[in-house]
């Protein structure tokens, strides 16, 4: 079928234009509405989770995640861990405790059902481990992320994203870049290891270049610490601009606080530097 078949192209470039990606899976749905598939249009609709979530469209993202999870508890599907685990990040991001780990618990139970799946079971370990991350529960991240290496391992093209990113935060760099090295070169394959390998500006650029807008943003964020840290003061802040403009655009509260934060810091350090050179007569 028509439909069937314009999901397959997605699925190749799903590392390298996520825009693309967007555009086939929607001609996809259309396809699939008109000729009355009911069960590949329900599997489209909520496969189009991920394509908002990555390129920014996160009030689309998350109405459709709200209704495909709503049907899948009435009707269980395979698709309802990875709405749960799209869906749990956004509300977590955005300030939403305690019914994002909700989210992320129920994927994570729906995927241990299924425990040799690891198309599955890696990225319900490593998007539940990047959320312990940002709820200060580290050695809960660090037990998830070594349980889905064997997984990875087994299977690389799981290639869950947010994998480079979990690593990196937990100092097992060089255990992802193994695994990603396993994969076909392609654009986010090189905007995940240049993250690994703390080449933030370079990661910035390929996720662009991808059109992953959501990592985009964390990796300026992280390309930001890196400039201020080194006292190029203009560039960092430039950097935390640019990933300040998109997590307001999503509502993304949580990275928003975290980047003003750094903006702000960064400010009153170069006023202070500023009057300290003002008052201090020259040799």
């Amino acid at each position: 079928m028509l439909a069937g078949a314009l999901n397959n192209p997605a699925v190749v470039l799903d590392m390298s234009d996520m825009r693309r990606v967007e555009q086939i899976q929607r001609e996809a749905l259309h396809e699939a509405e008109r000729y009355g598939d009911a069960q590949l249009a329900t599997f489209l609709h909520a496969n189009c989770v991920a394509c908002y979530w990555l390129l920014g469209d996160w009030d689309e993202a998350m109405a459709i995640a709200d209704r495909s999870i709503a049907e899948f508890e009435e009707s269980p599907h395979v698709l309802e861990g990875p709405s749960r685990l799209f869906r749990g990040y956004m509300l977590l991001a955005r300030g939403h405790r305690d019914p994002s780990l909700a989210d992320f618990e129920r994927a994570l139970e729906r995927a241990r059902e299924t425990p040799d799946d690891a198309q599955t079971m890696a990225p319900a370990l490593i998007r539940s481990a990047w959320a312990y991350l940002q709820v200060a529960r580290a050695s809960e991240a660090r037990a998830l992320f070594e349980e889905a290496l064997p997984q990875l391992r087994k299977d690389p093209h799981a290639r869950p994203w947010a994998m480079a990113e979990v690593a990196l935060e937990l100092g097992e760099s060089s255990a992802i870049r193994e695994i990603l090295e396993m994969l076909p070169a392609s654009t986010g394959q090189r905007a995940m290891l240049a993250v690994v390998d703390e080449e933030f500006e370079k990661a910035a650029e390929l996720y662009a270049a991808a059109n992953v807008r959501l990592f985009e943003a964390e990796a300026r964020l992280r390309l930001a610490k890196q400039l201020l840290a080194s006292r190029r003061t203009a560039e960092g802040e430039a950097q935390l601009v640019q990933s300040l403009d998109f997590y307001r655009s999503v509502g993304a509260t949580l990275f928003v606080e975290r980047s003003a934060q750094f903006l702000a810091e960064s400010q009153r350090d170069s006023a202070y530097a500023s009057a300290k050179r003002s008052v201090i007569p020259a040799t």
